[in-house]
């Protein structure tokens, strides 16, 4: 798109409203509004091109070019932007009925690249802490507080002046005390609180016993950083700030691989660690003055580094100790890195976003973070870290304008860790998922020793819905002397992976497995546990919806609870109530849920509650509410960027297309998801939803087609066949080779269908069983299958409809006619307001077909013809049932010659289509040689030899 402002513009002036093109705002004079992506994209089209007809058709193609979108989609983001741009404004965008819209703003269009004094009250409030952010090098120091006499202290002057600041450093060999340690007249703590202690003597105990490799031999380094944390210490923030501050640095380094607290205490792991245990306290002889200790075991020796100063020094205090030991630990990197600016209230408060990310509590994180930064503008880390919890949360322009900022925040530093943040930028922006892909991908192959990056990136090809390639990256890494910590965020990735693969009992044996260790390493391991059984519950309720709600999920809640994860628990207690059975009150519950989640900021239990309604709806058969819930959930992802569930609901709503009989729109989805690079378990639904549509117009080499890339997403080969969604295919791989004549092949894939312990499996392969045993000619085994059938359960309202619609048409063909008409009656008030052609269409036919076998040809043509105007003209499997009750009905008649006519145009165009089952019954009807181009008695017969398939139309088109 060609814009009439330069590239270098910052600002747009329309009348009174500043448009902000950094952060998507709309500054009025009296409020900020930040806009979702695709809605500034729109606008920003309409200022582009004012006073001119934008058609639908256009819109779409530019703004949604190669994206799946429901036609309301538009309309939606017309009306969120009308919204966003206020009363007074709305009618700058005038609606062409059947046409489009029209852009008429009330003047020209100006551009800034500074914010215009203009722009109001409104304005100032929502950009202080970006404009403080963006300028550096000017001199703001003093908005980085409410503690402003702190403030000079930290930053004025380096932090090792003699009369304000003490730095000690001691080196020993082995454990013995150091004698100038003792020698001091204060009496410091190197570790705080017995427990402390007890970890510290038992890790210097094993780590110093270690054969150690010299530390100019070693190209890579495992190092664990840990701080001694007592509750009853009045200075414990001091230690936690070193501690978030030095990690950052050592974990950004390629060379180096971060252990954890508790990979310590497991034991195993890399043969060589350096350790640095962290304390800090308040000097008991004066008030004020408050130490901080670095404790470093490496290569067999023991250094000690202590910094001593006023509460006001303590931010520069932790910043010299941080160099002090990157120098000692990674000489070659000790410099250039940013300077730590924040002040010692705002340290305080950083504590506790700290020790929330430590759980992983991302509401807390997000809640306590976005205070840090309004008290410390210019502190880089705390930026970095609530962008990755508001990512979490799936507030992704939030978390996008605090990553940009933290980038620019957070140097200097080394080339390479440069690029590490670069990386990290893109894979906060939802919309630069294929660059962080490429980012990533290239520093593991840049440093493929680097853990956290290996991680990372197949993390980031979950999130893109690329599980098989996640799969063979976590198959490539080395588990050798791995971390605890490692091999079980590696179980953890690959159960997930097998789960979007639609391999639930993998998921669950490797999940399973994983929560064994947890639970066996004890309580420094509670929240990984908690991730395991959240992962078992989940493969629960994919593969057995019908028990409602696993118990594992209250467990999981319970786990994240004790951790300190208010956020988790909330998300399993969230999870638990969606998939419940149905009871009274259970919304209301969902809805007490949903409201702690957007009081939270997290976005992402929107979009699954959204999802879950959609689910509801759908099982109770409101087709409207399920996909108008599909709809929004689809305009969160969008607004959120995630690409990968936005094809997930594409998926979903091809369903709706096909039933709906708008053939055109889905082959045009179909195309679009084409190129998608679906990994998920959305490829089997999408296989599915491409066979069946294949199927419908009698494309059977096709339909088998997409079956088999479909089933190419299966991992191993080797592996079960009969789990997951992999059990559907195969129910409808049979009814196509039944639609072929490949009665042995289809018997295999019901057998496979009949096995699988998923879902409702079992009640389609039943079904698929008795049609195929009628087309066989065991009519007693057809009757049998198909009271079987009848009685099975079936998950949700669309899928019982389709289930019944079955069964009357056996029924039919086996002389059940009571059967047949009884279902019919009962599913046409159902399947009336859904808007559901084909389903409906469907139903007719088998009314009409019902009919004939009454003899009733009055009500059999007028079922017929009400079919004909609900079905697309490519329907084969509904239209050749339509013609052959044509042929049939011209036969009744005594219309030979009609019959003939008819039988000829239906018989050849089973031919060519190999729908074997509709040509042995056009056989059936009318003798050998009584239609054009028939088939004579001995080719009638190989075919029935040939394909065993005795029974196709025996019994009721007989003469």
């Amino acid at each position: 798109m060609t814009t009439p402002w330069p590239a270098d513009a910052c600002y747009l002036q329309q009348d009174d409203l500043i448009v902000d093109l950094r952060y998507r705002r709309l500054i009025g004079p009296d409020q900020s509004v930040e806009v979702p992506q695709r809605v500034f994209d729109l606008f920003l089209l309409f200022l582009s091109e004012p006073h001119k007809l934008h058609s639908r058709s256009g819109l779409f193609e530019r703004l949604w070019s190669g994206t799946i979108v429901e036609d309301t989609n538009l309309s939606q983001n017309v009306w969120l932007l009308r919204k966003a741009l206020g009363e007074s404004r709305k009618n700058w965008i005038r609606t062409v009925a059947k046409s489009g819209y029209v852009f008429e703003p009330p003047g020209p269009l100006r551009w800034f690249q500074q914010l215009p004094p203009a722009a109001g009250v409104a304005a100032a409030a929502g950009e202080a802490a970006s404009v403080v952010a963006e300028r550096a090098d000017a001199p703001q120091i003093l908005l980085e507080s409410a503690d402003v006499q702190a403030v000079p202290a930290v930053i004025a002057r380096e932090p090792t002046a003699p009369d304000r600041i003490v730095l000690h450093e001691s080196v020993q060999s082995d454990s013995t005390p150091s004698a100038s340690a003792r020698s001091l007249k204060r009496r410091y703590r190197w570790g705080t609180g017995a427990a402390g202690l007890a970890l510290l003597c038992v890790v210097a105990a094993l780590l110093l016993g270690r054969p150690w490799q010299g530390a100019a031999g070693r190209a890579e380094r495992s190092v664990a950083v840990v701080a001694m944390r007592d509750p009853s210490a009045a200075t414990p923030w001091a230690a936690t700030l070193l501690e978030q501050w030095l990690s950052w640095k050592l974990d950004s380094l390629p060379e180096v691989n971060l252990l954890t607290e508790s990979d310590l205490a497991a034991g195993g792991g890399p043969a060589s660690v350096d350790v640095v245990f962290l304390s800090s306290e308040r000097m008991p002889d004066e008030a004020g003055r408050i130490a901080v200790y670095a404790r470093v075991l490496q290569d067999g020796k023991e250094r000690r580094f202590e910094v001593e100063g006023d509460r006001s020094e303590v931010p520069a205090l932790v910043d010299s100790l941080s160099r002090q030991v990157m120098a000692r630990l990674v000489p070659e990197h000790k410099q250039p890195w940013p300077v730590l600016q924040l002040s010692a209230q705002a340290a305080e408060r950083y504590a506790r976003m700290a020790e929330a990310r430590r759980q992983r509590d991302w509401m807390a994180v997000a809640k306590n973070g976005a205070e840090v930064v309004e008290m410390a503008p210019r502190f880089g880390l705390a930026r970095l870290q609530l962008a990755e919890a508001q990512a979490e949360l799936y507030n992704s322009a939030a978390a996008n304008e605090q990553m940009q900022a933290a980038v620019r925040l957070l140097a200097p530093v080394p080339a390479d860790v440069a690029a590490q943040l670069q990386a990290q930028r893109l894979a906060i922006d939802p919309f630069s998922e294929r660059n962080a892909l490429e980012a990533y991908s290239a520093l593991v192959e840049r440093y493929p020793r680097k853990t956290a990056y290996q991680l990372e990136h197949i993390g980031l090809l979950l999130s893109a819905g690329r599980p098989k390639d996640a799969q063979v990256r976590l198959a490539a890494m080395p588990n050798v002397r791995e971390p605890v910590s490692v091999r079980i965020a590696k179980d953890q990735l690959r159960a997930d992976a097998y789960r979007m693969m639609g391999e639930l009992d993998r998921s669950r044996a490797v999940a399973t497995a994983a929560e064994k260790i947890t639970r066996d390493l004890g309580p420094g391991w509670t929240l990984e546990r908690a991730d395991t059984l959240l992962t078992l519950a989940i493969a629960d309720t994919y593969q057995h919806p019908e028990r409602g709600a696993s118990p594992w999920y209250s467990k999981a809640a319970e786990l994240y609870d004790q951790a300190g994860n208010s956020t988790r628990a909330l998300h399993s207690r969230f999870l638990a109530q969606m998939t419940a059975l149905p009871q009274p009150g259970s919304d209301a519950g969902m809805d007490e849920l949903l409201a702690r989640a957007r009081a939270g900021g997290y976005r992402r239990l929107e979009l699954i509650a959204l999802m879950a309604s959609a689910t509801r709806a759908s099982g109770r058969g409101d087709v409207v509410t399920h996909r108008a819930r599909l709809q929004q959930a689809y305009a969160v992802a969008e607004a959120a960027g995630d690409v990968h569930s936005m094809r997930q609901i594409s998926v979903i709503l091809l369903s709706g297309l096909i039933q709906s009989g708008r053939f055109a729109e889905a082959d045009a989805s179909i195309a679009r998801l084409r190129d998608a690079d679906l990994q998920t378990g959305a490829v089997y639904l999408y296989g599915q939803h491409v066979a069946r549509l294949a199927s419908l117009r009698g494309r059977y080499r096709e339909a088998i087609s997409a079956l088999d890339d479909a089933e190419k997403l299966q991992s191993d080969a080797a592996g079960p066949a009969d789990t997951g969604m992999r059990a559907s295919l195969s129910c409808l791989r049979a009814d196509v080779l039944l639609s072929v004549g490949r009665l042995p092949e289809a018997r295999q894939s019901l057998a496979r269908c009949a096995k699988a312990n998923y879902r409702f499996a079992g009640a389609t392969a039943t079904l698929g069983e008795s049609r195929l045993e009628w087309l066989s000619g065991d009519r007693a085994r057809a009757v049998a299958l198909l009271d079987e059938a009848e009685k099975a359960p079936v998950m949700g309202a669309i899928g019982k409809w389709t289930h019944l619609i079955g069964i009357a048409e056996i029924a039919t063909r086996l002389g059940d006619g009571d059967r047949a008409e009884r279902i019919y009656a009962q599913l046409r008030p159902q399947l009336q307001p859904t808007g559901y052609a084909v389903l409906i269409a469907a139903a007719r036919v088998g009314q009409a077909e019902s009919a004939a076998t009454r003899g009733d040809w009055a009500q059999s043509r007028v079922h017929a013809a009400e079919a004909r105007k609900l079905i697309p003209g490519d329907a084969w499997s509904l239209r050749s049932r339509l013609d052959l009750l044509e042929a049939w009905d011209a036969r009744e008649r005594g219309d030979l010659a009609g019959a003939a006519v008819a039988a000829a145009r239906l018989h050849q165009q089973a031919r060519r289509l190999g729908d074997v089952a509709t040509e042995l019954q056009v056989h059936r009807l009318l003798p050998a040689g009584a239609i054009q181009n028939d088939c004579d008695a001995a080719q009638r017969e190989a075919l029935v030899a040939r394909t065993g398939m005795r029974g196709a139309g025996a019994g009721w088109l007989d003469p």
